[in-house]
């Protein structure tokens, strides 16, 4: 009997551990974070003759999780660039250009220090936004 109780506690635990996700350091977590459009609710502006929609439009200062900007061409949407906040400071920058479709740009944030974890993609090579670029207005 006491053989079956360990067999049966042992599979549970590994069919529990296979289900659950570890998140890597470069994962955009907490709220908002795993949107693949735009909300009703975004902000949206036009710039050079490009539709922008944001959301959170205005987080605030204290605000953890990911603030997203989208661009509209051709009658589709089109990801551009998250940010991931914790208290208001940013941690992680994720960019691709959307018309390019191949330049991306991650970066990486620990106070005012910034790190370019990856570029990919032919163009204009561009540099990541400083800490101060990405702060959370009040």
């Amino acid at each position: 009997m006491r053989r079956v109780h360990t067999t049966t506690v042992c599979v549970a635990l590994l069919l529990g551990c296979s289900t659950t996700r570890q998140h890597s350091p470069l994962d955009l977590v907490g709220p908002h974070c795993d949107l693949k459009s735009p909300p009703a609710s975004a902000m949206t502006t036009e710039v050079h003759g490009t539709v922008l929609s944001a959301f959170p439009a205005k987080p605030e200062r204290s605000f953890t999780g990911c603030q997203s900007i989208w661009a509209m061409a051709d009658g589709k949407v089109f990801w551009q660039s998250t940010v991931q906040f914790t208290d208001g400071r940013p941690k992680l920058y994720r960019y691709q250009d959307f018309v390019a479709g191949t330049r991306e740009l991650l970066c990486r944030y620990e106070g005012e220090r910034v790190e370019q974890v990856k570029t990919a993609g032919g163009g204009v090579e561009q540099a990541c936004p400083s800490a101060e670029t990405l702060q959370l207005d009040e």
